[in-house]
Parts: C-alpha cells; structure tokens; sequence
C-alpha cells in the first residue's frame, strides 16, 4: 500500500487533466551457473528497472471518494488519451485498486 498526494489544489489543474499511474518493475540479476542473486554495478541494476503498464485517472473519477478500479494497459504511455489505440496488460481482467480521499480546508 502506497500513499499517494497530489500537491497542486485540483481546482487548479486544466480542464481536460488525468493523473497517470506508471507501474514500474525490477529485474532481479541472477547469476546462471550459481542460480544466485548478484550484485551488480549500478549502471547495469538501473538497466533492470522497466516499466511495465500504466493506468490513468481522469477528472470525474477524482470528484468523488471511494475506490476506484483502473484498467492496466502495455507500454508505451499514451498521454494523449487515444482510447482506440490502448492496450491492456493481459487478456485476463487486471486492475490497479485506488481509495481516492479529498480533503478539503
């Protein structure tokens, strides 16, 4: 569980805003003939983190609080929203849980 807040007041935001949710993963380095995790270098351990899928939450999603479902869809981000073009992750139902509170001063 991760606690996520955004910092700008939403009433700020653009119209048209969505917040994006990328989902990244690590590659664990193992060692073949051993079958043990290695420590390597930085640069290659930084080469081992991908991202794996994305998901996004638009603004009349965020207007009310709850939980939320939303859909996991591939890789590349598409921060243009173009609906036809999405991908979801898997053919089997994938969905990242969101308990969104507002908190209003």
């Amino acid at each position: 569980n991760s606690t996520v807040h955004i910092q700008k007041p939403l009433e700020k935001l653009p119209k048209r805003y969505a917040i994006f949710f990328e989902l990244w993963r690590t590659k664990n380095w193992v060692n073949d003939k051993l079958g043990l995790e290695v420590d390597m270098p930085s640069k290659l351990r930084t080469a081992g983190i991908y991202l794996k899928c994305w998901t996004m939450v638009e603004p009349d999603e965020v207007a009310r609080s709850g939980p939320l479902v939303c859909q996991l869809y591939k890789r590349p981000v598409d921060f243009r929203r173009k609906m036809s073009k999405l991908k979801t992750i898997t053919s089997k139902e994938l969905y990242l849980h969101l308990r969104i509170n507002r908190i209003t001063n």
